[in-house]
């Protein structure tokens, strides 16, 4: 870490982050490529100095977007769309869809991309922590009652069916249909309600997650944690804050974080997410990748300023070339806004230099070094999902529960007074040992 002084709240920390000089002093290797399996998709690939591992991470990609209807009397968003004349060959597609009372679905199958929801409110704070949070009542309503009469008369929801597949292949159907939607936006026809962005690693980093937690060695901006995964094997949810009541029992029993949330959809205007994703793979058959952890930073455009952070994320889409590296920056900003990872237990001063946890420093680096400095060096044809475990191993230093030392600390005074002379005992047997080894 450099010796600039810098604020930890301050936007342009992850810059700060990711650019300073630390003692991990940088990469011995670093690229970037691209590998696909059903879609193309950038990778940054760096090695630490010093060992012949290699870590790999994906760049922020889009992995949730949802629009609101804004006008209750309107046909439907893609009809409403079309009549404001921003059609498009799959926008026009989705206005016939709603026309005939069908579902959002591709152009050359019948897969579904977009999925219609009512509006609605929920006051369980817990269930808005959860993946489906915004659309929790999402079971209790049929297709039918998305389409029906009185259905139509509110506003509804607009969101992706499969999250990142379904939208890089809208992309790849229409080069017109997001330039139009975010026409849309601008002029007042829909808004938006929810943008994730999210990366994915070759390395588990919920073991750091996890222990940033359990020693409270983080710092989050006002955002309350809150977990799921095992405490001294009994399934945990819920707040593992510093203040919560269960942060005196992760000195004593085993925390094994699933999912980790910074903030919350109800009261976060930002938020962000660690979570496996070995567990997510274990019910998604179909799934081929390689990466074992994601980080997900997610947007609830309440507020002028977060609307534009989110329409600038999805402008990036329309720069093909660049757009991947365009996204990391907001990427890193959002998620250095939400948490901070250290190596102190208390929230460090903003004048404090060094507190920066290793690991989170080199994930920071790896994406900032590699969104600056490298243009790409190869093309693979496909992911690799049967990497060994050798080849994944974690992105930083192996953590060590610190020692615990014998005594007083320096400088700390006793409850009661020592009596005269107390401690010669001990130093009289270290000194006659050391005689006796010296004559042996």
């Amino acid at each position: 870490m450099n010796n600039t002084l810098y604020n930890l709240s301050d936007e342009h920390s992850f810059e700060r982050i990711g650019s300073s000089n630390s003692r991990i002093d940088a990469f011995s290797e670093l690229e970037v490529g691209k590998e696909s399996v059903s879609f193309s998709r950038t990778y940054i690939k760096f090695r630490r100095r010093l060992t012949l591992i290699d870590s790999q991470m994906f760049t922020p990609e889009l992995d949730a977007l949802t629009l609101l209807e804004l006008s209750s009397a309107s046909d439907h968003l893609f009809t409403s769309l079309v009549k404001a004349g921003l059609g498009s060959k799959l926008i026009n597609h989705f206005a016939e869809c709603e026309r005939s009372g069908r579902s959002y679905t591709d152009l050359e199958a019948d897969a579904v991309l977009i999925e219609r929801l009512p509006r609605h409110k929920n006051h369980s704070e817990e269930a808005y922590y959860s993946e489906e949070a915004d659309y929790s009542e999402e079971a209790n309503h049929s297709e039918e009652a998305n389409h029906s009469e009185e259905g139509s008369k509110s506003q509804k929801f607009y969101k992706l069916k499969h999250s990142m597949t379904s939208f890089l292949r809208i992309l790849q159907l229409d080069k017109n249909c997001l330039p139009n939607i975010l026409k849309g936006i601008e002029s007042g026809v829909c808004k938006l309600a929810r943008v994730d962005l999210c990366i994915d690693l070759s390395d588990d980093i919920m073991p750091y997650v996890t222990h940033g937690i359990e020693t409270g060695q983080y710092k989050s901006f006002g955002r309350r944690p809150f977990a799921y995964g095992w405490l001294a094997g009994e399934r945990l949810e819920d707040s593992v804050g510093r203040n919560s009541k269960l942060f005196k029992e992760f000195k004593r029993k085993q925390l094994v974080l699933d999912t980790v949330y910074f903030g919350n959809s109800r009261k976060s205007n930002e938020a962000v997410v660690f979570y496996n994703k070995r567990e997510e793979r274990k019910s998604r058959v179909e799934s081929s990748w390689a990466p074992k952890s994601r980080i997900e930073v997610r947007l609830y455009p309440r507020t002028k300023k977060v609307e534009e952070l989110a329409l600038s994320i999805l402008k990036t889409y329309l720069d093909e070339k660049d757009g991947w590296r365009k996204r990391i920056p907001y990427f890193g900003g959002v998620l250095s806004r939400c948490v901070l990872f250290t190596t102190r237990k208390r929230p460090p001063k903003p004048e404090e230099v060094n507190i920066v946890a290793p690991w989170w420093q080199l994930l920071l680096g790896a994406l900032f070094d590699g969104s600056k400095s490298l243009e790409f060096l190869n093309e693979k044809s496909s992911l690799n999902p049967k990497l060994t475990d050798a080849e994944l191993l974690g992105v930083s230093p192996t953590i060590e529960t610190p020692k615990k030392h014998r005594g007083r600390p320096k400088g700390s005074k006793d409850k009661k007074t020592r009596k005269p002379g107390s401690g010669q005992k001990k130093k009289s047997q270290i000194n006659n040992s050391q005689k006796g080894a010296s004559i042996l």
